[in-house]
């Protein structure tokens, strides 16, 4: 996979190449590593212990208004009833 004008390596790419990387993905015009090695014990990690994830390429957002805690809510998995929000 080669690096273009329109894709970037992210901050911890080299990091992620010492660690014996299994298959990169294109997130948000970044490259990110898609899992390492077996996607079932990356699942079981993330699950269950300790996983290793680039969030690099994600972007923080605002989300404002009368209905913005009904909102994220219906984007999440989990209960945020709970969450401070910052207004």
């Amino acid at each position: 996979m080669g690096i273009d004008p329109n894709n970037r390596k992210s901050i911890y790419f080299d990091a992620i190449i010492m660690d014996e990387f299994a298959y990169f993905s294109v997130y948000n015009h970044t490259f990110t590593p898609a899992h390492f090695g077996d996607p079932a014990t990356d699942y079981d990690s993330l699950m269950n212990s300790v996983a290793m994830r680039d969030v690099a390429a994600q972007r923080e957002v605002e989300i404002s208004g009368p209905d913005a805690a009904q909102f994220i809510q219906y984007l999440m998995t989990r209960d945020i009833s709970k969450t401070k929000l910052v207004w």
